[in-house]
């Protein structure tokens, strides 16, 4: 009777642990967001987003929950302005470019 008490016990304690456990996901990388950024709008801010956003599982299953979501953070702060950077600077040389080529279109 003792022996199928502490099986019992074992048990219930193995499934307290179970339901203890941290069966949350990690935080959104935004490794997409970075890899496009680094293509089509700015290089060497979306290679450091990149990075960023590379480190997220990694710190999360490590135990670093709150170092995981700073990475997120940091990784879709960085190709964000690494989007805004590239539109704006296309814009404006598509703008310069309109400008001069009426300019020389005008003149000649």
């Amino acid at each position: 009777m003792d022996n199928y008490q502490n099986q019992n016990e074992n048990l219930n304690n193995i499934n307290n642990n179970q339901m203890n456990a941290d069966t949350s996901t990690p935080p959104e990388n935004h490794l997409v967001m970075a890899i496009l950024t680094t293509i089509f709008c700015c290089l060497p801010l979306g290679i450091v987003a990149i990075v960023k956003a590379s480190s997220v599982k990694s710190l999360y299953y490590s135990g670093q929950k709150e170092a995981a979501l700073l990475a997120a953070q940091e990784a879709k702060k960085w190709s964000t302005w690494g989007i805004i950077g590239g539109l704006t600077v296309g814009a404006l040389y598509f703008i310069l470019m309109f400008v001069l080529g009426l300019g020389s279109y005008m003149l000649g």
